[in-house]
């Protein structure tokens, strides 16, 4: 028998690894409907949601930093067991928690999970899939996580209304198949790429591509903010502002941020550029504007169709923001370059979100949410306005770098 085949016989199949990847992210934004509950069981004040949400960003930073280069080192199943591990424990914390301190290690473990898999969840992929099937790889790896991130919460939202223990269950329902996914992560193959150098090599722009990078961190930073509001302090404006207090709700607007974004993928495929980024931007301002009128006018529907604007926006803005970014990147730098756009989005939507809860111990969510719209929508228009001003540059890639999944 060869080599070869021996060599087939250690990796998984691309759909089961795809699966542990989508189980990883359900459990990341399953928490979302929740931290309302939680916030009446133990009389935390928003600024502590906002603090929640960002030990998640901080997780999936240093995970995004190491974990790549980690699994080019020792392989991706060196990676991607410790941490399933890490989701389970995190879990674990979660069905336990007493305090805001649990719920914030909670989160930070499972960014700490969410990101590794982030890394090199994608690179087992394409590996299992082998050369020549790129497309088809890249297709598995977008939308595993993206679907994982919509059905968590709606799952969290529906048990926690219909089924008892509402900030238990949901964590206990999702450590087995988590488990389980063990099993066909033993088996991805791959070996180490033999990467040397350091652990840690924190990304640089070239200085000729700078003004376009920054360009790109503009276009895809503030339209995540906007659809990051739905996954943390979403669920106590649609209890507290909109008088709607049902979980499942809170779950089906988070569920709709994440449909609509990766219905946005297919939408786009013919558009250039420029138009993507135009009207990623331009429904990002919508979804800031209807998010303030929803509040105002107390309105359910209002916020549902809000949740539309900021998941298709933000998707669509990520996208032009990625594609521009990888399209000037020079030869053998494109992932350094690319995550400076990965960073900056967590950047914005994590002092976003910070600042957010902390105006809102101050003033009230309300006028704290009408702040943040403001914030966001001259943000939003600000990068517009650049786009436009520097439409040559950006059309300048015209069709030699494709609006595809392979450029996320």
């Amino acid at each position: 028998m060869s080599v070869e085949v021996l060599e087939r016989r250690r990796v998984a199949r691309p759909s089961w690894i795809a699966l542990s990847v989508f189980l990883v992210f359900a459990a990341s934004n399953a928490p979302a409907p929740l931290y309302v509950v939680w916030q009446r069981e133990m009389g935390f004040p928003p600024s502590t949601v906002s603090l929640i949400f960002v030990s998640y960003i901080v997780g999936s930073v240093v995970a995004l930093v190491f974990g790549g280069r980690a699994s080019d080192r020792f392989g991706r199943r060196a990676v991607l067991l410790p941490a399933l591990g890490l989701a389970i424990v995190a879990c674990l914390v979660f069905a336990t928690a007493r305090t805001p301190l649990w719920l914030e290690a909670g989160r930070f473990f499972i960014g700490l999970a969410s990101g590794a898999f982030g890394a090199a969840g994608s690179a087992a992929i394409a590996d299992a899939f082998g050369p020549g099937r790129g497309a088809r790889a890249a297709l598995y790896a977008s939308a595993a996580p993206v679907a994982g991130s919509a059905v968590g919460p709606l799952l969290s939202g529906v048990l926690a209304d219909v089924a008892p223990a509402p900030t238990r269950l949901v964590f206990l329902v999702l450590i087995v198949p988590l488990a389980a996914a063990a099993i066909p992560l033993t088996a991805v193959g791959g070996r180490p790429a033999g990467v040397g150098g350091r652990w840690v090599q924190l990304p640089s722009v070239p200085r000729e591509i700078a003004g376009t990078v920054l360009l790109a961190m503009a276009v895809a930073g503030s339209p995540f903010a906007l659809a990051g509001l739905f996954i943390s302090l979403g669920p106590a404006l649609i209890a507290d502002l909109l008088g709607n207090d049902t979980r499942t709700l809170a779950g089906a607007v988070s569920f709709v941020v994440f449909g609509a974004g990766a219905g946005a993928q297919f939408l786009v495929r013919r558009m250039d550029i420029y138009r993507v980024a135009v009207v990623g931007l331009s429904v990002s301002a919508l979804a800031a504007v209807l998010i303030a009128v929803a509040v105002g006018a107390a309105s359910v529907p209002v916020i549902v169709v809000a949740a539309i604007a900021a998941g298709l926006g933000q998707s669509l803005a990520q996208l032009a923001g990625l594609t521009l970014a990888r399209g000037y990147a020079p030869e053998g730098r494109t992932a350094e370059v690319v995550s400076m756009v990965w960073l900056a989005g967590y950047a914005t939507v994590g002092s976003g979100i910070l600042g957010l809860g902390f105006l809102a111990d101050g003033i009230g969510l309300r006028p704290a949410t009408y702040a943040f719209c403001g914030f966001f929508l001259a943000c939003v228009c600000g990068a517009g306005v650049a786009v436009v001003r520097r439409r040559p540059v950006v059309e300048a890639l015209g069709a030699d770098t494709p609006l595809t999944p392979d450029n996320q």
